[in-house]
């Protein structure tokens, strides 16, 4: 057997591996369908009419809203600005160097 028989063999075989995992995709599909749909969720594809582009997390728009405290907000913004002064830090310790 050459080469070239070789090659075509295995090209059959990939063609006949193709052709067989799309069957058993057709299945599989066929037996979600009889056991009442996919069990994964599939991907939002299109809006429907009427609804709101609020993204997949987010809120219902009848959810209660959590507000916060001035100490939880002041304590927030403390942390924010010492991350700032750090990154500050770090590239005006690059600049010097």
């Amino acid at each position: 057997m050459n080469l070239t028989q070789v090659v075509n063999e295995l090209r059959d075989e990939q063609r006949n591996a193709a052709n067989h995992a799309q069957q058993l995709g057709t299945v599989i599909r066929a037996l979600e369908t009889l056991a009442g749909g996919p069990r994964r969720t599939p991907a939002i594809t299109a809006r429907t009419p009427g609804s709101t582009n609020r993204g997949i997390h987010a809120a219902p728009p009848n959810a209660t809203k959590h507000t916060l405290s001035p100490a939880g907000r002041k304590a927030i913004a403390r942390a924010q600005k010492a991350r700032w002064a750090k990154s500050r830090l770090a590239v005006v310790g690059k600049k010097a160097a």
